[in-house]
């Protein structure tokens, strides 16, 4: 006659220790995903728009009234010596909508000329 050993699996309680192991292993995992926004550099902003000065547009000489137009008819002389544009965006995070502002800041040089009686000018730009 032949005998048969049938073995018999014990289970074993898994202790407070482990099952608080697994939950946090479950949390830290899950938690990675949610600091990319966080830690990751901010998108570069978008390009500021062109600016520039047209050709010739950046002297001006302005003639006293009357057929004249030598040196001794001249009141004031001006020019663009620089400019800086900066952007400033007011733009939605939501909807990515919104509004670009363009800041100048201009250098100018001016002289008066002869036919300046007044002392000073009045440059329109």
């Amino acid at each position: 006659m032949t005998s048969y050993k049938f073995h018999t699996k014990t289970r074993h309680k898994a202790g407070p220790g482990v099952l608080l192991t697994v939950i946090l292993m479950g949390l830290m995992t899950s938690a990675c995903g949610m600091t990319d926004g966080i830690f990751a550099p901010p998108p570069p902003p978008p390009p500021c728009p062109s600016v520039s000065i047209l050709g010739n547009a950046e002297r001006v000489t302005q003639f006293r009234t009357g057929p004249g137009r030598d040196l001794t008819d001249i009141t004031v002389e001006a020019r663009i010596d620089d400019f800086i544009a900066r952007c400033i965006y007011d733009v939605d995070e939501d909807t990515g909508v919104g509004q670009v502002h363009v800041e100048l800041s201009l250098g100018v040089t001016a002289a008066r000329g002869a036919a300046n009686e007044k002392g000073f000018a009045e440059i329109p730009y």
